[in-house]
């Protein structure tokens, strides 16, 4: 099974980086991996897997569609609704089981 974590937006915080450290340490029998944006700044962890995720034409049309507020919470809704087509793309990659860690990030 995979374990999935994903990350839209330029700063990565502190909890999710000890969440994936967390996961990689404890779940050695399986593969974790983080689907972001955004390939600078990354913290290095030895097993994490990382994979890039760029919005295409899906991803503006949710943007350009949605009625929420864009600006709330740092684009709250929009990458909520984002991670879906993150996860639709790595599993079109990886057609395995996964476990998805949902983590929403606020602020700037």
């Amino acid at each position: 099974m995979n374990i999935v974590f994903v990350h839209f937006g330029m700063r990565m915080p502190t909890h999710l980086e000890l969440n994936m450290k967390r996961a990689v340490s404890l779940f050695q029998s399986h593969n974790v991996y983080l689907v972001t944006d955004n390939l600078r700044n990354l913290p290095v962890i030895k097993g994490l897997n990382i994979v890039e995720y760029r919005k295409d034409s899906e991803w503006n049309l949710i943007q350009n569609n949605l009625k929420h507020p864009l600006d709330f919470r740092d684009g709250f809704w929009v990458k909520s609704i984002g991670r879906f087509l993150a996860l639709n793309f790595f599993m079109e990659m990886f057609p395995q089981p996964l476990l998805h860690e949902n983590i929403i990030v606020t602020g700037k």
